[in-house]
């Protein structure tokens, strides 16, 4: 049986890492600090989790970017490791990062998803994971997981995106996935859980895997059927669907039957680097049916223009309007 829920962050570890990391950052800092330091992080392994996934967030290439209005030194930072004991950064830029990392933890924006995820992928990029347990599991695009599998127990968080889960059974241990405060809990079996917008989506392709609701609801799920839990955590409608074609994502390809045309976008959208506009609302309502290439998405809307009644305007390699 499955599981998914959204736990809340150690917001407070993470304060703490940040406010180190601003501090170690300044340059105007003592032996006596770095003790104190030292020994902070020593405390405890979370402790050291913490400021080390401060400063990976500090070297990501949104961070990078957000940055470069402060000192041009800051761009090394994309191919370096930081380490304060060998690098010394502008007090102007380290205060700007520290306010980013507060001020984004709030927001929710990709860099702060950085801070808390374990495993993460970009956009168009897909990931195999192999788990302690023997389990495995296929990252989708955009696309940022949490994971407790150890001894005692088996928990994924799903933060954000889509994956594809193989759990490898042990009636000792259920394996648990996370999201959004709706549960999915199983011991053995292969499904699919996808979140948008808060909503849980969660496709089984092998054995049996019950479904729970932030509300006092369960549903058991087989093989080729599918359920989505609401923003209120409400269970939908348990629908039919084909098993092959919900897992074409894993061989990048998408499979669509009678389709309308904004929905279609909608998920090439989810692959593709850069922003792709429906100018009329005319032509969201065109029926699509076919098998598109998700590795190749400029590729992909080229042929969608060709075949169907719309016209593609690429003003650049990442603009990209249909009309």
């Amino acid at each position: 049986m499955m599981l998914v829920t959204m736990a809340e962050p150690k917001r407070d570890v993470l304060e703490e890492a940040t406010e180190w990391f601003a501090r170690l950052d300044s340059g105007d800092f003592t032996q006596e600090d770095i003790q104190q330091f030292e020994a902070w992080r020593l405390k405890s392994p979370a402790h050291d989790a913490a400021f080390e996934r401060v400063q990976r967030t500090w070297a990501a290439p949104d961070m990078v970017m957000a940055l470069e209005p402060f000192s041009p030194e800051v761009e090394p930072v994309r191919r370096n490791r930081l380490s304060f004991r060998s690098t010394r950064w502008l007090p102007a830029a380290s205060i700007a990062a520290s306010v980013l990392i507060a001020g984004l933890w709030f927001m929710g924006d990709p860099i702060l998803m950085a801070l808390r995820a374990d495993v993460l992928t970009s956009v168009g990029e897909q990931k195999t994971v192999r788990l302690p347990d023997k389990s495995s599991m296929i990252l989708n695009t955009n696309t940022a997981v949490v994971t407790h599998v150890d001894g005692k127990e088996r928990r994924v968080e799903l933060l954000k995106g889509e994956a594809f889960f193989q759990v490898q059974a042990d009636p000792n241990r259920p394996f648990t996935v996370q999201h959004a405060e709706h549960q999915v809990q199983v011991l053995g079996t292969e499904f699919i859980v996808r979140e948008r917008q808060k909503e849980t989506t969660v496709t089984v392709v092998k054995g049996l895997v019950r479904v729970s609701g932030s509300v006092s609801q369960s549903r058991e799920l087989i093989p080729g059927q599918q359920i989505s839990i609401g923003t209120d955590g409400e269970l939908g409608p348990i629908r039919d669907v084909a098993a092959t074609d919900a897992m074409a994502w894993t061989r990048r390809r998408l499979v669509v039957s009678d389709t309308p045309l904004s929905d279609v976008i909608a998920e090439i959208q989810r692959y593709h680097p850069g922003y792709v506009l429906i100018w009329n609302d005319e032509i969201r309502s065109i029926r699509v049916t076919g098998i598109y290439d998700l590795a190749n998405t400029a590729e992909t809307l080229s042929i969608l223009a060709k075949t169907l009644p719309i016209q593609l305007d690429k003003l650049t390699d990442r603009f990209i309007i249909l009309r």
